[in-house]
């Protein structure tokens, strides 16, 4: 059912007050604490922002979707990890390489560490498979199709799964859970260069689904996710950030957890693929935050130059912000009801 224009729920006062604390900053999953933001840790050097007020971030009136920029699916430039955990729950992971380094770099060099379960760039794209080659398990729904969404690319813009299974039915999504929309809280753990906060109120104004920001510990709302954003000294890893998908087990498409991993490392090293160059000023450090959140939120890359979901971390200003056709095909993902 298109709920494109329904109006949000506010989430109910009386949940706020049962509250858990977080057990591990970098697992993926609904981690609950305390609702006020907690005092910066030692060493982060970054003040403990407010939580977002979504009465101040309104949405953008997007227009009807251009049935001629339905497209043909790209392969993406990052490099996916699909691997099943002791539990038996699968993850996703994607890396973001750094600039002028290509997929098929990466994904020797993460071979070179050991990464298991990495996907070879170069394959063919599927359709109706999982990123591990596998055909996915539980149940899906054809609710984009049915909303006359015919392709998991719009314009310059695709879907985190595109690249991999071009079925516009096998895209990774939030569920709805408690509200109207989908209520996604990005808890920030990162050091002060990563403008963890400002990307998130511009994701916020993406219709269908409400991006909120909270520093240090994740509200306790039922219904609501928590996605954990952590950064540390990662070294020369060939990576600047990794976003990590955690599939429902009753239906894979859902996203049940995830996790966003900042790199730190600021500089240039060689690695067995040759020299590398991490450096970045403060908008390298506000697109690479941009682009790993919207790869939470289901987003893959943009080939378009004006987009934080530009494959390569750039130094520009016009790099810091997801674009038009970003905003326009995340609402569409999320114009109905999972």
């Amino acid at each position: 059912m298109n709920r494109f224009h329904l109006p949000r729920l506010a989430p109910p006062a009386a949940l706020g007050a049962a509250m858990l604390t977080v057990a591990a900053v970098g697992l993926i999953g609904t981690g609950t604490s305390a609702a006020d933001p907690a005092p910066s840790p030692a060493g982060t050097g970054k003040a403990a922002a407010p939580a977002t007020d979504l009465t101040q971030h309104p949405k953008l009136s997007l227009p009807a979707p251009d049935p001629a920029k339905w497209g043909t699916p790209q392969r993406g430039a990052d490099v996916m990890a699909s691997s099943v955990r002791a539990d038996g729950s699968r993850v996703i992971t994607f890396y973001t390489p750094v600039p002028g380094e290509s997929a098929s770099t990466l994904y020797q060099l993460l071979k070179k560490q050991g990464v298991t379960g990495l996907q070879d760039p170069a394959a063919p794209a599927t359709s109706g498979s999982t990123a591990s080659g596998s055909t996915a398990s539980g149940s899906t729904t054809p609710a984009l199709a049915a909303a006359g969404i015919t392709s998991c690319r719009y314009g310059t813009a695709q879907l985190y799964n595109c690249a991999t299974d071009s079925n516009v039915a096998h895209q990774f999504h939030w569920t709805n859970g408690c509200c109207t929309d989908p209520q996604i809280w990005f808890v920030d753990h990162t050091g002060s260069s990563w403008p963890v906060n400002a990307s998130t109120s511009v994701w916020n104004q993406t219709p269908g689904i409400d991006s909120h920001y909270v520093y240090g510990s994740c509200p306790n709302y039922s219904g609501q996710h928590c996605v954990g954003v952590t950064s540390a000294n990662y070294g020369c890893s060939g990576w600047e950030g990794r976003t990590t998908l955690q599939p429902s087990s009753t239906n894979y498409y859902n996203i049940a957890g995830a996790s966003i991993e900042l790199n730190d490392y600021n500089g240039t090293c060689a690695t067995s693929a040759g020299t590398v160059n991490y450096a970045k000023n403060s908008s390298g450090y506000r697109q690479a935050t941009c682009h790993e959140q919207g790869h939470a939120l289901g987003m893959g890359h943009n080939s378009a130059t004006d987009s934080c979901l530009y494959a390569a971390t750039m130094m520009a200003s016009s790099y810091e912000q997801p674009d038009t056709d970003d905003f326009t095909l995340l609402s569409q993902l999320y114009s109905v009801a999972y």
